[in-house]
């Protein structure tokens, strides 16, 4: 049912799953998911089996990657770069290169 009611030209910008291996970042900045994660991870991915296949399933390939991985950043964790990191370098980038799902 929820379906209906998704607003179809929302898109992901940030720091995605996958971004940690496109940036080389998988070493640095991560941290393990939690059983708790991974298990509400596969319960979006069954529950909303439609949406991800359908609507938008380069969302549901970004939970894969996060399930299969078993790793997860957070942004501030790009400032370990430099402080300026995120608005400076990664961001710029991502939006130029349409770096977006």
């Amino acid at each position: 049912m929820n379906e209906k009611y998704t607003f179809c030209g929302i898109q992901w910008l940030g720091l995605l799953p996958s971004d940690l291996f496109k940036f080389n970042l998988h070493g640095k900045i991560v941290m393990n998911t939690s059983q708790k994660e991974q298990t509400k991870c596969k319960q979006m991915l069954v529950q909303y089996k439609t949406f991800f296949d359908t609507v938008k399933p380069s969302w549901g390939q970004e939970l894969h990657i996060l399930l299969e991985s078993g790793i997860k950043a957070e942004l501030q964790a790009l400032t370990s770069e430099s402080v300026t990191y995120f608005t400076d370098s990664y961001l710029p980038f991502k939006i130029e290169n349409e770096m977006f799902l």
